[in-house]
């Protein structure tokens, strides 16, 4: 998968896994409740300061969410439209390497 700038998950409660990726492509969680794994090729060189951008919308609304995105320094968070978790459930970010976590947008969040 090269050059891929964005990848979308919308819905279902199935878990979604992108493997050998080619570069660190954005994730879109909008109204997924199933656990997500972005998994880099070998070959990317990934540096010190990777970054990439979650985008929320209504995610982990049923249940509880991680998205795994190992190698990557900083994720910058921004919620819009529907809230992600709620008082029961929550939505997880965790990588390897994750150092920094920006939140910003207009929707709630409960993250973890």
């Amino acid at each position: 998968m090269t050059g891929l700038t964005d990848l979308y998950v919308a819905g279902g409660n199935s878990t979604a896994a992108f493997t050998g990726v080619n570069s660190s492509p954005n994730v879109h969680l909008t109204s997924a409740n199933s656990n997500v794994t972005v998994t880099n090729a070998a070959t990317v060189g990934l540096g010190d300061a990777d970054a990439v951008t979650i985008a929320l919308n209504g995610a982990a609304a049923t249940g509880n969410v991680t998205l795994s995105y190992n190698d990557i320094e900083t994720f910058n968070v921004v919620s819009s439209g529907a809230a992600t978790g709620t008082s029961a459930t929550t939505q997880t970010l965790s990588s390897d390497q994750l150092e920094t976590v920006n939140v910003s947008g207009s929707a709630a969040a409960k993250i973890s």
